[in-house]
Formats: C-alpha cells, structure tokens, sequence
C-alpha cells in the first residue's frame, strides 16, 4: 500500500476504466434498437435465435458499450454450474 495511506492513492492513481451500469425492468432486449454511428456492431443469440448481448465498439475500443439480459446471463451460469 501507499506510506500515506489513502490520500497517497488519491495523488498517483490513474483511472483506466469506468463503468457505467444501468437496469432496465420489464424491457425485453430485442425490443430494443440498439445503434451508434461508425460503431462495430456484435450480435450474440441463444440457439432458437433471441437476441442475449450486443456489443457496440471493438474489443480494444477506448469506449465499448454491452447491452445483455442479464436474466438469461445468470440463468445460463446456474445450468453450467450444476450440470
């Protein structure tokens, strides 16, 4: 850790990412139009074709915005999990 403790972090951190999270309720994500100019566009769907996260912005892009059901995602976990 720093000798000064937590204003030692205040004075030499350096922020290289933040988050922004926000939840939607009761909004199915394929009612949704998800676009932003000159971005790369990245689909993911389940097998019968529902549209579960969309990516816009490559992968080492300084912005990347993800948009997902989160329901499916932890539904998805908890069958891995236990099977």
């Amino acid at each position: 850790m720093f000798p000064q403790g937590v204003s030692g972090i205040l004075e030499h951190a350096v922020c290289t990412r933040a988050d922004l999270t926000v939840d939607c309720h009761g909004i199915d994500i394929n009612d949704l139009l998800i676009w932003y100019p000159q971005f790369q566009r990245t689909k993911c769907e389940s097998r019968s074709g529902k549209l579960q996260t969309y990516y816009l912005g490559a992968t080492d892009s300084p912005l990347r915005i993800c948009v997902y059901d989160l329901v499916a995602k932890l539904k998805w976990e908890n069958y891995k999990k236990h099977t």
